[in-house]
Order: structure tokens, then sequence, then C-alpha cells
């Protein structure tokens, strides 16, 4: 009998602690309130449409919940089973849809929206393997289902301690991989040229060269994994005084991969983009913000009434006229994040009415200037005498 004493004990031990997680796991459930997004004015289907993740907290909790809001309900991190605690949460709504249509292409695939690029014929990836310090490339034709899968050597890869692929493009049968590589104090803004047919990297260079502290970024929306013929670049140049470290310039411009030619945008004379300080606390107000759209970049200030704003062409590279949207001082008081989503930008205001305290979430079309949706984030059950606050740190469409 002695010898079956573990194997006996075992399962009891695993039941008794799954039954353990699993009450726990009710208790917080029925502990945290239902919120729901009601439709104060606009589109009915445009919330229809919203997701928006957020942390819930009361003063009275030191935790802080996640939840997922959507015209279903609310969804908190901590309300899903053991093993759907460990699936990514907050991943953004293009992956999730990618993993749904074909798990097989996406299994073991690092889930970031850059690395992927999607066209007409084909769905391809280009991603760092950390394993064998090489390039992975999977490509798949969407028609067929046919795939090419292989690795590349990264050519000098010893001078480079750290390499990160920022953009992944693709011109007819030519990937473009944008990476960051970093070396010593330094880095480069790298350009690799991937032949599919011949599976080798038929060209690379370097964009630029840059100091470590400067900050540089390939802008884009992740929720659009389209293809594009160029790309938007910023740069933020850090310099380094007795008295801290300060953006002495910033500059932005579009590469065009076909033609490798850089051209700079100019900022509007009455835009400031960013503080002084890059590492002070971001004010919403006080600074301009740059938004990505489809074919535009979007340079936007904010007014005591709403916002203004300059539309640059990527295709014709110039400006169009200067837009604005009325919004309202009682917004603007209380907003609280500002969410990018391609020529859509959202806005989360913590409103304050008559001594009341309102959660809404506006929709704006930055292509009409028109806003075109207001929704509230109210509690449906829970002790609404209880302070609580929303934090939410991502609104897009499904």
């Amino acid at each position: 009998m002695k010898r079956y004493w573990k194997v006996i004990i075992l399962p009891i031990f695993i039941i008794i602690t799954f039954g353990v997680l699993y009450v726990h796991h009710a208790i917080a459930k029925n502990g945290l309130p239902e919120f729901e997004l009601v439709t104060v004015e606009g589109d009915k289907k445009i919330g229809e449409q919203l997701m928006i993740y957020g942390d819930y907290h009361t003063n009275n909790d030191s935790m802080w919940h996640s939840f997922r809001l959507t015209a279903d309900g609310i969804v908190y991190q901590r309300d899903l089973n053991f093993f759907e605690q460990y699936n990514n949460f907050f991943e953004s709504n293009v992956i999730q849809k990618l993993i749904e249509e074909d798990s097989g292409f996406m299994r073991g695939k690092t889930e970031e929206s850059n690395l992927f690029v999607d066209t007409d014929k084909q769905l391809a990836y280009v991603g760092p393997d950390f394993i064998h310090n090489q390039m992975e490339v999977d490509v798949q034709n969407k028609e067929s289902g046919d795939r090419t899968s292989f690795r590349l050597d990264i050519p000098e890869r010893s001078k480079y301690h750290q390499i990160y692929v920022e953009e992944v493009q693709m011109i007819e049968d030519t990937l473009y991989a944008v990476t960051i590589n970093y070396f010593g104090e330094n880095k480069d803004v790298m350009i690799y040229e991937i032949s599919i047919d011949e599976e080798k990297i038929i060209d690379h260079y370097p964009l630029m060269e840059l100091p470590f502290l400067d900050s540089v970024n390939v802008l884009s929306n992740d929720t659009d994994i389209g293809q594009k013929e160029q790309i938007v670049v910023s740069v933020d140049h850090i310099e380094v005084t007795s008295d801290g470290h300060h953006l002495a310039e910033s500059e932005y411009f579009t590469y065009h991969f076909e033609t490798k030619e850089s051209k700079p945008i100019t900022f509007p004379d009455d835009f400031t983009d960013k503080p002084e300080d890059p590492f002070g606390a971001e004010d919403y107000l006080s600074q301009g913000h740059i938004v990505t759209g489809k074919d535009n970049l979007y340079f936007i200030n904010f007014t005591p009434d709403g916002l203004t704003y300059y539309v640059y062409d990527l295709v014709q590279h110039k400006f169009e006229e200067e837009e604005s949207i009325t919004l309202g001082t009682s917004v603007l008081e209380g907003l609280y994040g500002i969410y990018p989503e391609g020529d859509s930008l959202y806005l989360y205001s913590q409103v304050n009415e008559n001594g009341i305290q309102f959660r809404k979430v506006f929709m704006v079309d930055l292509v009409n200037a028109e806003n075109l949706y207001e929704g509230e984030i109210r509690m449906v059950d829970g002790d609404e005498t209880n302070v609580y606050g929303l934090e939410i740190f991502r609104i897009q469409e499904r």
C-alpha cells in the first residue's frame, strides 16, 4: 500500500488546488461591479464596434482590476479561467483576427502587428529568431494556402548586441524589414531587402545612425497591417546638459522603399509636438499630437473649446487647410486620455456636471472634421457611493 500513496495523494492535491482557485475566482468575480457603454449622442453602431481596455480600482482596494468593455458587457481579466489568464488579454484586434482565421500560420510567432504585412495576395511575417540569432521569414499565399518559410543570417550580426524589427512591408515579391540595431553607444536604423523567391537578403543599408539616447520611431497604426509603399519616421534628438536631458530637436520624414528617397516633413508654425523635457509628465492639452492615418498625418492642437489640426497628405507631400472641431470646455477639463485609431481619434473624459462625475467616450472623425459619437460608461450594479476610478489605456474598433 505504501507504494501507491503518492499516486493517490497527487490527484487529491490537484483537485483541492483547482477547487481553491475556483472558489477564489468566484468570490473575486462577485466583488467586481458591472459597467456598460451607453450611447448618448451620435451613431449607436459606433459604440457597438468599440473595445475599451482599462483598469478599475477603488479607494478601499489597492488592487487594480484589468477589464475589456464592449457592447456585450464587461469582462475582467481575473474572471477568466486558470488557463485563459495566460492568454494575451490586451492583444490587438488585428492579431486576434489573424489567430482566429489561421492559427497554424500564427503559431510560434511574436504577436506584434508591426511584424506582419497583409497584401491582396499574401500574408507575410518577418521577426527575430532569438534562438538562432537570425531573421525568421514566413510568407503565405492567401488563395492557395502555400507557405514559404526560411531563416536568414543577418549581415554583420556580430557588430550589434540587439536588433529589433520595427516595420515590415512588401512590394511585389520583395520584403522590406526596418530594424533598429544597437551597438556600443549608438544605433543604426537599417533597411533589409529580402527576396522571397531567392530566400535571401539581396540588399541592406543604414537609413541613419543615431546616438543611443536619441529616440526613433516608425509611425504606424497597429490596427492596420496593409501594404504601404513608404513609412513615416520620427526622431527626437536628446541633448545632455549639467541639469539633465532636454529635447534639442524633433524631425519627421517619409521614406519610400522602391525609390529609396527621403522627404522631410516641416511642422506647422503653431504646432508644438513635445515638451522640452522628454521625460516629464504628459500634458494632453499643452502639447500637440501627431496621428498617423491611412494616407495622412494629422498635427493636432487642443484649444479651450476643442481641437484644431493640420492635415499632411502623405501622397502629395503637402499640407491641407487647417480644420477644427468643437468639443466643449467640460470635455477638455476632464480629458484623461486620447487614443488614435487610423483616421479617427477617441477621447476619454471624466466630466463633472453639477457635482456628478460622468465617464465619457468621444469619437472624432479627422477626415471630415466631425464629432461622430458620445458614449458614457455607466455602472450597472455595485456600490455607486463608493469612490472608484477607471483608467482607460486603449480604445479600438472590433
